[in-house]
């Protein structure tokens, strides 16, 4: 059995005998937890407008909408929107505001993987006899407990490599997602200072 070392545990190798020799990953611990760091900075950016979004919709100051805030899910936070802007706004505004929530809806789905990730250092090499190269990914890790058996087979196992790659943030992944975040927080201000209220 192999001597675990801080590399083997962190990659998952753990059924080889050898060493694994490979350089420090280009992008450092503190550069990927700056880059998480600056995407929920732009996510309070957005929850901020969205709270104030909600606050205009529902006709009230800016107390009661923090409690509001505080006291509901975001997700329902999401649907109180809708609903207020049903009751309160255009139709124009509401063919507006629909897409808007739905970008917010599928952002939060990239947020929370983020959130509620793990780094993890991956090793890659194009050939087998070239030298591994180490980064770092974002990543939830997403297994079917029947995959775990060892008579799993390949198409299965395939199939849950394609599903961890979706639930994997590389570092230049993750401030692309920053940007995206902070444009629909714009965007969500951008609509509130067009809205007319009914």
């Amino acid at each position: 059995m192999p001597t675990l070392t801080r590399t083997k545990r962190l990659t998952g190798f753990v059924d080889t005998a050898d060493e694994i020799e490979f350089a420090e990953p280009a992008i450092s611990d503190a550069e990927c937890d700056q880059a998480l760091g600056s995407f929920l900075r732009a996510w309070n950016s957005l929850e901020l407008n969205l709270t104030t979004l909600m606050g205009k919709l529902a006709l009230t100051d800016d107390l009661r909408t923090q409690i509001l805030a505080q006291s509901i899910p975001q997700a329902n936070q999401r649907d109180l929107i809708i609903a207020l802007g049903v009751a309160t706004i255009s139709q124009e505004d509401m063919r507006r505001l629909r897409p808007l929530i739905e970008e917010v809806k599928t952002a939060t789905g990239i947020r929370n993987k983020l959130v509620h990730g793990t780094w993890r250092l991956v090793l890659q090499r194009k050939k087998k006899t070239d030298p591994f190269e180490a980064s770092w990914v974002r990543t939830v890790k997403l297994v079917e407990p029947n995959l775990l058996s060892p008579n799993a087979n390949q198409e299965s196992s395939q199939r849950t490599k394609v599903q961890q790659a979706k639930n994997q943030y590389t570092f230049e992944q993750i401030l692309k997602s920053t940007a995206d975040v902070y444009q629909l927080a714009k965007k969500v201000e951008q609509f509130m200072s067009r809205l007319n209220l009914k």
